[in-house]
């Protein structure tokens, strides 16, 4: 079986559509721009060699020239033609020309004394209540490093800034001088449309009606006593969220608090919703989770369908199908698998076309089920198509890469926010953090 065609297309700025983010995004923009500019600032270690980096970064973004001598604009000719160029400039991707402020951005000595020197560097006059920022943190810890102090400075960076109503891109330093970050630049351009508060690009809506989803993610991690849960509320029919949480796993009155929050809102923008949708980490819903979620709908006065989405990676049960037309197999993103009772295998890669381009991605296993007790295996064929539909949609709207993903965004961004909280110093989401995509 394969979705509508139409659930395919993705939408960018200039009206166009297409559906493969990585050719299309750099030569159309936004789907939504930012609606306030952003003022960018960068952080940094004191010394020379991150500040040629910071000066090498701020000419690739600016100008799309690879040079760190100094700003390339005020270079002579003869400098100014031999600077690499790279692509084209930041402002083409999100067709508003990034402002940048003398004065503000910021070093610092030391990994020890990081967090103090950019508090005290934040709580300084420069900055406005009445502007929006932006902070590009280049960072000279890997990925790979096994230091615990260094990967912690990171999340603690995360987390002051949002303290402070500020959002952050972090770059790691060495990939600067890649010959290949020319490739990286769409990424940051798409995480940076979702952190001010864009849609890098959009989906065509085909399920009708006046849906609430809610996406509840989870993170384990070595060195954490408890899991941590992530929460989404309030994901329309278009990709747009409204609020995020976290919580230790054994949280469930915090889940249930938000969640009742979160619908009301829904209700006071939109209306009663017609379903509530929930993806969800786990195999199903407890019975006492169920009764919960129902007691507290009776309690917000309106009587909804409630459906939940299990949503896991199927690699992990070994669970895979083949298309024997397709030369390497794989199946065309789109096609869905229904394996038994109310479990299907779901595939969303960048095959549209038989033997056309496609990235290994594992489908993805759902487990339908009706949210309440009774009847919880009873489902029209209509419901479990929009449901289908509505899950290969939301794996479209990944803007924290060009390259397409094939987890849900409801899925995929709680997790995210519960891989980052167990680190901070309060362990909870800063109130700034709840309505932004900081963590892209």
């Amino acid at each position: 079986m394969m979705v509508d065609e139409e659930a395919k297309e993705l939408v960018y700025g200039d009206g166009a559509n297409g559906k493969t983010p990585r050719s299309e995004f750099r030569n159309h923009g936004p789907y939504k721009r930012p609606e306030v500019p952003f003022t960018y600032f960068f952080i940094t270690k004191d010394d020379d060699t991150s500040k040629s980096y910071r000066m090498r970064l701020f000419n690739i973004l600016q100008y799309a020239k690879d040079y760190e001598k100094g700003n390339w604009y005020k270079a002579n000719p003869e400098e100014q033609f031999k600077a690499k160029t790279i692509d084209k400039p930041i402002a083409d991707y999100l067709l508003q020309r990034p402002i940048w402020e003398g004065g503000l951005s910021c070093t610092y000595t030391s990994d020890r004394t990081a967090i103090a020197e950019v508090r005290k560097h934040l709580q300084s006059s420069r900055f406005h209540t009445d502007q929006r920022y932006i902070a590009i943190i280049i960072s000279d810890i890997s990925r790979d490093d096994l230091n615990k102090e260094k990967h912690e400075l990171y999340y603690l960076l995360k987390e002051l800034l949002m303290q402070y109503g500020i959002t952050s891109q972090v770059i790691y330093r060495n990939n600067i001088g890649n010959p290949s970050f020319n490739w990286f630049i769409p990424n940051i351009a798409a995480a940076l449309v979702g952190k001010m508060g864009g849609m890098a690009w959009g989906v065509k809506s085909l399920v009708q009606g006046n849906d609430m989803i809610v996406g509840i993610g989870a993170s384990w991690q070595r060195g954490i006593k408890k899991p941590y849960l992530g929460s989404a509320f309030c994901f329309d029919k278009e990709g747009s969220f409204r609020n995020f949480n976290s919580c230790r796993a054994d949280d469930t009155e915090t889940l249930q608090s938000d969640l009742k929050k979160s619908i009301w809102n829904f209700c006071e923008d939109y209306g009663k919703p017609d379903r509530l949708i929930i993806h969800y980490y786990k195999k199903k819903l407890k019975r006492e989770e169920s009764e919960q979620i129902e007691n507290m709908l009776r309690q917000c006065d309106f009587d909804c369908p409630i459906y939940v989405v299990n949503v896991v990676t199927a690699s992990n049960e070994d669970l895979i199908a083949f298309d024997t037309a397709q030369y390497d197999k794989m199946p065309m993103s789109g096609t869905y698998i229904h394996l038994r009772g109310n479990e299907y295998l779901l595939y969303n890669n960048e095959r549209y076309a038989t033997n056309g381009k496609a990235d290994k991605l594992y489908p993805i296993k759902l487990t339908i089920s009706n949210g309440s007790n009774k009847n919880a295996e009873n489902l029209e064929g209509k419901v479990v198509r929009e449901i289908i539909t509505q899950v290969y949609q939301f794996c479209r709207l990944y803007w924290k890469s060009v390259k397409m993903q094939n987890v849900p965004i409801t899925i995929a961004y709680p997790e995210l926010v519960a891989k980052y909280v167990p680190h901070f110093s309060q362990e909870e989401l800063p109130e700034f953090g709840r309505k932004n995509l900081w963590m892209l």
